[in-house]
């Protein structure tokens, strides 16, 4: 390349901030035009002329570019090793580093080695580098990239993830992709740029080589060495990062680079695929520049003829130069991409020539002002000579007028005349029959075309029709796997579901078939034990980095109170707390001893070897250790014949006084030849009972420390025991079996095979008679010990088992249940604690009143209950899922209503109505004006507004946003702004965040303005009665409960879109939820129904989706929670249940 080493010194000078962007081009531009025109001088001296640099910098530009240029073309050999990484090959080389391929052999597995080169580099480019690393660690997803580990000796390097497969530019210089490969390469990449926007991250280098496409096809997205976290100021303004060919205009022109640089690259890569070009590219790396700034790219369609309209349209739009006019984000441009993929109408259009000319103009005033005046001289000048050319002619024929002497002439001149017209009239007549044919054929392409567009649109709407007509399949069938407990069966038939149409019905039956509630993920590492404290108050969980997080299990979800690193350099195993709770004992090198309270180390128990399992006396005054045979001269854990730590290895167990922090008792053990582990031990009274991998169990005098009796049997390694009811005692082993032993005769009563194997641990609820245990087939199992029937299965923990040092790692490690026996703890290496409901009791009965419920309300935290007529408003709290009442002073009430934010109650009772303080009780607002009682109210969602509908079908609304704050104790009195007559009694009325009120009002369903109570529409139905109506949340559709039906109705026209019908009694209420996609819907048929609001795809009148349950008593009233987690229902029989959709 031309003047490569003058480009090099100038980059140079830019990264090092002695001059800028702008500066560089200008000084380049007059190296050039010297050069060309023979008066040539050496860069430097125009530098120090023209930009006043020193030759102190320019000498420290040059070192720093020698530099960089040694470093090139240092590296690391195939063969040799790096660390503990073997260099299988060079993946490329660039800047200041290289990737290589290298296999790690700590993980077995291949990766990619990046590392800097060379050994005087600056900060400024390991901090680059490290910057790198620290934005590919915060990302997670399947088109990124993953970073593995990160290092410093014995240089600057990071591994990431091997990908087995080609960079795109590869791809595009092939030629083999057509435009839709492209389209899907393209959104796969915006949507990691979505990724990476999330994180404040913007990538600054996008282009076809830094996109690796696997075997598969798959997008991973790579080389972040140029990446720029918002809050990190490595980078400066001015600085020229990323390759010129896909800069941005605000990359290229060294101003503030954001989320839109890497549209504009993605759209640079996009052009390239299609034109296999990129869309600018100079002489030099500053005429690039100069083009990026000042020129528009050429159509990718002049280039290549066969690239449909509107992907050229979303590249150009990408490549727009004011970042304002590109898309607004990465996803937008995914979402594009995608309606392009599915043939479906772009947002981006195609430039027009009017459009490109004003850009141009905009670009260059000068020129086209000087261009505009030389078009209006030159037309003037033809205007003038046709002028005079046609005033000639006119001069000419006057004077061949008077010939008349010239009559031979003339007569020539007239038959020549006569012969023309006819020409022109045949000429005329076969071009009008040629139009007639073209017109012919246009009709009929046109024809064609449109029955191409609408078989193509009807076999995209079968396709998609098949696809719902399979999925209400799989979910009907799922049901009925649910119904016969066969687990795997529905887990298959909800995975075969797409994911862009699960609804709220796919969730429930997820979170019915898989029992885990709550997955608590805050461990970073394989989780290795949990335990409750003995008031289930506290919960404790354990992971092999030795860090030790204490719960508050209070609560629904579990809440993290404290974090503990335990003792370094030692594998804790398991975890104990002590019986008042405000202890814990954590085995490990040494057995340590924490305060709950302040999460401070009380004490550390020293003993010669590690400790598996510690458990305190039921009194607490006692800690029992049990101990692992390890050789801790030589790190092993099994010893041979003639080892000499035989004898050391005898004391297994330790008595410690917890109160003096000293040795009370030693015991003798499991005692082995061999092996010598205690794996598991539990305490009841003074007796002690211990597991050993001599496969025995034991059963000990605490007091005495004599051993009272042996439990043999089991053929492998005895993983957990527990003391049971009725004389029994329980253990588990890796020999796939659970054992039931009879203390005093020492034989086993009953052998469960319920695991397919090892079994690796297991906990008793409070009767003694059921057992949860876990297993290697990655299962919960509950099961009946007097029946030996298994009651549950559970599945939910992913990954594999695998061995660690001393520690074999399960997939399902431990396990433990409340003393309710409704909720079990599981830990496991895929770093969770996972919650499960052993007895889900769903729906769960809150509340049985003496009459029936009239209206449900949600907030948050909290659910309003209304049952008329009674003299309370009742609180149910979803903390504590307690109710109360509240109001007790109140006149009978008849609905009550939570706003938008949930800290204030609506309460209407007879011709009252008012508004209440939640936290206090207080009496906000007296709404007055109100003669007949009140039927309904309602809150707008902007809390602005309220209304209330009466018997004397008049509607009140009060605006509230105009009153004055409140002083003291005394309510507001506020005087309604407006009053709508209706027409008839208002059985209902909905807001919409607009203020537009609607009232369902027996025969007539209607919209009025709430401002000034304008009619919008009404719809009239002579026989049966509206109930019940509530807007969308873009409040675009109005859903009305109109007898046994339920009807859509667009706000906007007042037409009816839809009706949906399957209840067998008038529908008492009914709901949009799942981001409006669903609706939901109760019936004094006791049913609850789900249906799918799919607009393009059904009929005119509907069928329900699912049916969630039958209730014992006619349904009046529903609420569903702002998550849409909780649905409660209530009843005539005054019953209020609440269903959890725990897959939510």
């Amino acid at each position: 390349m031309a003047f490569e080493k003058e480009q090099q010194l100038l980059t140079t000078l830019i990264q090092k901030q002695f001059i800028t962007q702008q500066q560089a081009m200008v000084v380049w531009n007059e190296f050039i035009n010297a050069a060309r025109t023979n008066n040539a001088i050496s860069l430097s001296e125009l530098l120090m002329q023209k930009r006043r640099l020193s030759s102190s910098d320019l000498q420290r530009a040059s070192q720093s570019l020698s530099t960089a240029t040694s470093n090139k073309q240092k590296g690391l050999a195939i063969g040799e090793n790096f660390n503990h990484y073997r260099i299988e090959s060079l993946l490329g080389r660039g800047g200041m580093g290289a990737v290589y391929a290298a296999y790690d052999h700590k993980l077995n597995r291949k990766v990619a080695l990046k590392i800097i080169l060379g050994s005087n580099i600056e900060d400024k480019i390991i901090e680059r580098f490290l910057l790198e690393a620290k934005a590919m660690a915060q990302l997670r997803h399947p088109n990124i990239v993953e970073i593995y580990d990160v290092g410093e000796h014995p240089q600057n390097y990071f591994t990431m993830e091997y990908v087995d497969g080609d960079v795109f530019s590869k791809e595009i210089e092939q030629g083999t992709l057509n435009a839709k490969q492209i389209a899907q390469i393209m959104l796969q990449c915006a949507h990691a740029v979505a990724e990476i926007h999330k994180y404040k991250i913007v990538h600054r280098d996008i282009k076809p080589s830094n996109i690796m496409l696997t075997n598969k096809r798959q997008v991973k997205l790579m080389d972040f060495g140029l990446a720029k976290m918002t809050d990190n100021n490595l980078s400066c303004t001015g600085e020229l990062l990323g390759t010129p060919f896909f800069m941005s205009p605000e990359q290229a022109g060294g101003t503030k680079v954001g989320k839109k640089s890497d549209i504009y690259s993605l759209g640079a890569s996009l052009y390239m695929a299609l034109a296999k070009t990129p869309p600018f590219q100079g002489e030099s790396v500053y005429n690039t520049l100069n083009h990026i700034l000042n020129k528009d790219p050429v159509s990718p369609r002049l280039i290549n003829p066969d690239i449909p309209v509107d992907l050229e349209s979303i590249c150009l739009k990408c490549l727009e130069k004011k970042p304002s006019k590109r898309y607004a984000t990465a996803m937008a441009l995914a979402e594009d991409l995608q309606n392009f993929i599915h043939n479906r109408p772009v947002r981006a259009r195609p430039i027009t020539y009017w459009g490109k000319l004003r850009k141009w103009t905009a670009r260059n005033t000068k020129i086209a002002i000087i261009s505009g005046i030389a078009a209006f001289v030159i037309l003037a000048s033809i205007v003038f000579t046709l002028y005079s050319f046609q005033r000639q002619i006119i001069v000419e024929k006057n004077a061949r007028l008077k010939a008349i002497n010239a009559e031979k002439i003339a007569v020539r001149e007239m038959e020549r005349s006569q012969l023309e017209e006819k020409k022109a009239h045949r000429a005329k007549k076969e071009a009008e029959d040629a139009r007639k044919v073209a017109e012919d054929a246009l009709q009929a392409a046109e024809e064609a075309r449109k029955a191409a567009e609408d078989a193509q649109l009807a076999a995209v709407k079968s396709e998609e029709k098949a696809q719902m007509s399979a999925y209400n399949a799989n979910i009907a069938l799922a049901n009925l796997f649910l119904k016969d407990n066969k687990v795997l069966d529905v887990e298959n038939r909800l995975e075969s579901c797409p994911e862009n149409m699960r609804g709220w019905e796919w969730h429930w039956l997820k979170g019915e078939n898989n029992d885990e509630y709550v997955s608590l993920e805050q461990h970073k590492s394989h989780v290795v034990h949990c335990t409750l404290s003995a008031d289930n108050k506290r919960m404790a969980s354990l992971d092999s980095k030795n860090k030790l997080i204490i719960w508050d299990f209070t609560t629904e979800t579990p809440r993290m109170v404290r974090s503990i690193t335990c003792a370094k350099n030692s594998l804790c195993n398991t975890c104990t707390f002590s019986p008042d709770g405000k202890q814990i004992a954590v085995a490990g090198k040494d057995v340590f001893l924490y305060d709950v309270a302040s999460g401070k180390i009380l004490t550390t128990l020293k003993h010669t070897i590690p400790a598996k399992k510690v458990v305190f006396s039921v009194n607490g005054k006692m800690l029992i250790a049990c101990y692992l045979g390890q050789d801790q001269t030589s790190g092993g854990n099994r010893a041979t014949r003639n080892s000499k730590i035989a004898v050391a290895l005898q004391q297994t167990i330790v008595v410690w006084d917890v109160e003096k922090r000293r040795k009370r008792k030693s015991i003798v053990a499991h005692k082995s030849e061999f092996l010598n582990n205690i794996n598991d031990c539990d305490i009841y009274k003074d007796w002690l009972l211990t597991a050993g991998d001599d496969k025995t169990v034991r059963l000990w005098d605490v007091k005495t420390g004599k051993q009272l009796q042996i439990f043999k049997g089991h053929e492998d390694e005895v993983s957990c025991c527990r003391f049971a009811s009725q004389g029994k005692i329980v253990s588990a082993s890796y020999d796939k079996t659970i054992r039931v032993w009879d203390i005093k005769r020492a034989n086993a009563t009953k052998i469960l095979d319920i695991h397919k194997g090892r079994v690796y641990g297991f906990d008793l609820m409070e009767d003694g008679q059921t057992i949860v245990s876990v297993g290697e087939d990655q299962k919960l199992i509950i099961t009946d010990l007097a029946s030996e029937k298994i009651k549950q299965v559970f599945t939910g923990h992913k990954g594999v088992s695998f061995s660690r040092g001393q520690r074999h790692l399960a997939v399902i490690s431990s396990c433990a249940v409340t003393k309710n026996g409704q909720t079990i703890i599981t830990s496991g290496n895929d770093n969770t604690v996972k919650l499960w409901k052993a007895s889900k009791q769903n729906p769960q009965t809150i509340a049985k009143l003496n009459s029936k419920i009239t209206t449900l309300s949600f907030s948050a935290d909290n659910m309003v209950i209304t049952n008329a007529p009674d003299i309370a408003v009742r609180l149910w709290s979803r903390k504590h899922n307690k109710v109360k009442p509240m109001f007790s002073n109140f006149l009978p009430s008849r609905m009550s209503f939570f706003n938008q934010q949930g800290d204030k109650i609506l309460v209407a009772c007879s011709r009252f109505l008012r508004l209440f303080a939640l936290e206090n009780k207080q009496h906000l607002i007296e709404f007055v004006g109100l003669t007949e009682n009140v039927i309904s109210c309602a809150y707008s969602p902007d809390g602005t507004r309220v209304a209330a509908g009466c018997y004397n079908d008049r509607v009140h609304i009060w605006n509230i946003r105009t009153l004055p704050k409140s002083k003291g104790k005394t309510p507001l009195r506020c005087k309604p702004s407006q009053i709508i007559k209706t027409g008839s009694d208002v059985i209902y009325c909905a807001f919409n965040h607009k203020n537009d009120i609607a009232t369902a009002n027996n025969v007539h369903l209607k919209l009025h303005d709430a401002k000034t109570a304008r009619l919008r529409w009404s719809l009239h139905r002579e026989k049966d009665r509206f109930s019940y109506c509530e807007f969308s949340q873009d409040g675009k559709w109005l859903l009305a409960a109109h007898a046994r039906e339920i009807w859509l109705v667009d706000v906007k026209s007042g037409k009816l879109l839809r009706r949906f019908v399957g209840h067998n009694a008038r529908v008492t209420r009914c709901k949009f939820i799942n981001n409006d996609q669903q609706i939901i819907s109760v019936s004094r048929d006791r049913s609850i129904k789900i249906w799918s609001l799919d607009l393009e795809h059904s009929d005119d009148i509907v069928a329900p989706l699912f049916t969630l349950g039958q209730n014992q008593s006619a349904i009046t009233a529903m609420a569903i929670s702002p998550d849409e987690r909780l649905l409660a229902i209530g009843s005539q029989d005054g019953q209020v249940k609440i269903w959890t959709n725990y897959g939510k």
